[in-house]
């Protein structure tokens, strides 16, 4: 095995935490900051170390904005701004769809208006110029 460098540490956002995270994926990093109106901070990448990293957190800022340009959508999480070298999002209290699907037992006409939800905020994002490369059930969020 080999030692453990500098480089291989995990970056969090100044004043976080393993504690704080609530998700992450191969890019980035998703931590929970109760201090301001619950939100979530979308760290983008782990570490800064590829050019096309940087870029992928780069064309995330370059979306949201967008998305804030056209008024938002309700059907969207809410984009508060850049933070350090992620971006703030609206925090949805009740995770994503795939675990309420696991948990909640929802019926038919709960899960149908979900999915006409879903197709409306595809609808504004595809009306933006942006397609989504990832839409899964774990990320779509509730927030009711």
């Amino acid at each position: 095995m080999s030692e453990s460098t500098a480089d291989d540490e995990i970056q969090y956002p100044s004043r976080f935490g393993l504690r704080d995270v609530v998700g992450c994926g191969t890019t980035g990093m998703v931590v929970l900051d109760k201090s301001r109106r619950p939100t979530l901070l979308s760290r983008c990448p782990l570490t800064i170390t590829t050019r096309s990293a940087f870029s992928a957190c780069s064309e995330s800022v370059e979306v949201y904005e967008r998305f804030a340009q056209r008024g938002g959508h309700k059907g969207l999480s809410s984009y508060h701004g850049v933070f350090e070298s992620g971006i703030r999002l609206e925090y949805a209290p009740h995770h994503n769809l795939r675990l309420h699907l696991e948990d909640s037992g929802a019926g038919a006409a709960q899960r149908l208006q979900w999915a006409i939800q879903v197709a409306e905020a595809i609808q504004f994002v595809h009306d933006a110029g942006v397609i989504h490369g990832d839409l899964t059930c774990a990320n779509i969020f509730l927030d009711m």
